[in-house]
């Protein structure tokens, strides 16, 4: 057997290899998967497997699926064969070929010829060198593999996203729905002809550098900057210093630098003569008249762009450029896949591209979206976006309201995910369930409205219903007080004159609020008094890993939010994320967090000698 081929991963790329080797073991069938490496231009990255998604039989060229899903942010580094045993050289050609045929491969603008075959009979459980097996089509070698995993939050953290934001207008005719997919696709390809030519340039927002081509390659003017990170700077100097919000948020820690950095471009083209042609001095305005023998049908579409393209910071600067275009091109292809594949059914649609950060990959996904679509008619293709990207069936990732929003560009007034950053809880063996995606932290005085002593239990209510907001499951407007206070009038729970009073709520009302608003049930957790909390670990553990929603506490005493459990079953010790509704002051993340209004609370916190009732709401299924 030849020497031993050098494969690396992010280690964030383990999960993908659990759910492939679960689906294989579940269906007793060979699971493939496409390795994808970084397009962010820098060598280290160049051959490491930075994601992995499925790639399903019974479709055309499903990989280009995947590679339309990140707009150019990833490579094909090879294809992952997940098998009940290992595999001879025989077994690999024919398993290769049954592959490429299942799939329907033809037309690829790029070489499939790695092929990683993973033994999951080994005792090694995870991908290694004892049950890995590298084959090479052109080669025709069958070699093991010696595989390291890498950090993914070090590579995160040396990602910057370019954004190119903007529009385009295309405009075409067709006669009948026979011709429709040519004139669409003729008009696309005049695009991408124009936008691959050197008339393209893009603009760092809000300053004077340029970024684009001529006849040598990409070019840079208006800087000096060197690298991705000198253009950084020049982004920074224009932000100046930000909103409020962001100003109090704590900077400097290791989550601060995981997240998304963006920079912003601007879509510009140059004016004169697209050639050297001498006889082209100058581009004068022009009327084209076109007579038709035939009725036809006039389409003018204006395509927002939201070109998302993470960039190594220590990447030269002129390279900027190519990626921008590379994306552009990608977006500019899911358009016009999104456009055709709906005509039938939903006429000539309007598109929009939206942004996703999914669990199973460490890159950003972009879907585009045909507008005035409902999600229920999107389901069938958001199915397949789940199996694509390993992701479970039960819960939203891709509905519309789960679009991905950079931190910068966040106008809500209220705080989100507060318990981030916080230090671990001390407890000894623990093992750490909480809350699953993003909620809004809801508190005293807030909205103008002076609750204090009163209102715990409705601002609970409102960071519950936040969290099914965020994650997808509705559009529903946080509820008010006095909506609160309606909703529990109109299904006799209270007298009519309880609208605008001041009077307490607790997880009985709170739980049938959510009911009536958001269609969600909820499970009550009847506890007779706060000393016996501490035996409820197991139980809200399991709520936490299934359901992943809030849980508000109340009863006899004042309510509070229950984020998640530290819970050691082997000594019983259990302490609590809590988040506490009683808070009167600004949105200020340090003040929150250091004065104990989200942390860590053992069971003494709770009143010993009253009873609570919890109220667990779960999780709808759906996509």
């Amino acid at each position: 057997m030849a020497a031993p081929m050098e494969i690396s991963f992010l280690d964030s790329c383990l999960k993908n290899f659990v759910s492939l080797k679960e689906d294989c073991l579940k269906t007793g069938q060979i699971q493939f998967g496409v390795l994808l490496s970084s397009t962010d231009g820098k060598e280290d990255n160049e051959s490491v497997i930075v994601d992995i998604a499925a790639i399903s039989s019974g479709t055309v060229n499903p990989i280009d699926d995947v590679l339309l899903d990140f707009q150019g942010a990833v490579t094909v580094n090879g294809v992952l064969c997940t098998c009940l045993t290992q595999v001879t050289m025989e077994e690999a050609k024919d398993i290769i070929a049954q592959f490429q045929k299942d799939r329907k491969l033809q037309d690829l603008d790029y070489k499939l010829e790695d092929f990683v075959f993973w033994d999951i009979s080994s005792e090694d459980s995870t991908p290694s060198k004892a049950n890995l097996i590298h084959f090479n089509t052109s080669a025709n070698s069958l070699q093991p593999c010696d595989v390291t995993v890498k950090d993914a939050e070090d590579y995160l953290s040396t990602l910057i996203y370019l954004r190119l934001r903007g529009s385009i207008r295309v405009n075409f005719t067709y006669s009948s729905s026979d011709d429709f997919h040519e004139a669409c696709e003729n008009a696309f390809g005049a695009w991408r002809e124009r936008l691959q030519s050197h008339q393209v340039t893009f603009r760092l927002d809000g300053t004077n550098l340029l970024f684009g081509f001529n006849e040598r390659g990409p070019t840079i003017s208006g800087s000096s900057a060197k690298t991705v990170a000198d253009v950084m700077k020049h982004a920074q100097e224009d932000e100046g210093e930000g909103d409020v919000l962001s100003r109090k948020k704590k900077s400097g820690s290791k989550k601060d630098k995981l997240k998304e950095k963006v920079i912003d471009f601007n879509l510009l083209f140059k004016t004169g003569p697209p050639s050297k042609d001498e006889n082209l001095k100058f581009i004068v305005p022009t009327v084209q008249y076109e007579t038709f023998d035939q009725k036809v049908k006039s389409v003018s579409l204006n395509l927002p762009l939201a070109i998302h393209v993470p960039l190594s910071t220590d990447r030269r600067a002129v390279t900027i450029s190519g990626h921008l275009q590379r994306g552009l091109l990608n977006q500019l292809r899911a358009m016009e896949v999104c456009i055709k594949n709906h005509y039938e059914t939903h006429g000539v649609r309007n598109v929009t591209p939206y942004l996703f950060k999914i669990p199973s990959h460490c890159h950003l996904v972009t879907v585009v979206y045909p507008d005035g679509v409902s999600e229920d008619e999107l389901e069938s293709f958001r199915k397949e976006l789940h199996v694509r990207h390993m992701l479970a069936t039960d819960r939203p990732y891709f509905r519309r309201l789960n679009a991905f929003v950079f931190p910068q560009d966040r106008r809500d007034v209220y705080l989100t995910n507060t318990h981030e950053g916080l230090p671990p809880s001390g407890v000894e063996d623990g093992e750490v369930s909480i809350v699953q995606g993003t909620y809004s932290y809801h508190h005293y005085m807030q909205d103008q409205m002076n609750d204090n002593h009163w209102g715990c239990a409705y601002r609970s209510l409102q960071t519950l219903c936040s969290w099914f907001r965020h994650q997808g499951y509705t559009d529903v407007p946080i509820p008010t007080h006095k909506e609160i206070q309606q909703i529990l009038v109109d299904v006799n729970d209270k007298p009519a004159n309880f609208v605008g009073t001041k009077q307490w709520i607790g997880s009985i009302e709170v739980s049938t609020v959510l009911n009536q608003l958001l269609d969600v049930t909820s499970k009550i957790m009847f506890v007779s008094t706060g000393a016996d909390l501490v035996s409820k670990g197991r139980e809200l553990a399991h709520h936490f890993k299934t359901q992943g929603t809030p849980v508000m506490s109340g009863g006899g005493a004042m309510a509070h939010t229950i984020l998640g459990v530290d819970f050691s079953s082997k000594t019983g010790e259990l302490k609590f994320l809590v988040l506490d509704p009683h808070y009167t002051g600004e949105e200020d993340l340090k003040v929150i967090q250091d004065k104990g209004w989200c942390a860590w609370q053992g069971p003494d916190f709770w009143d010993q000698t009253v009873f609570y009732n919890l109220c667990l709401p779960q999780r709808p299924t759906l996509i």
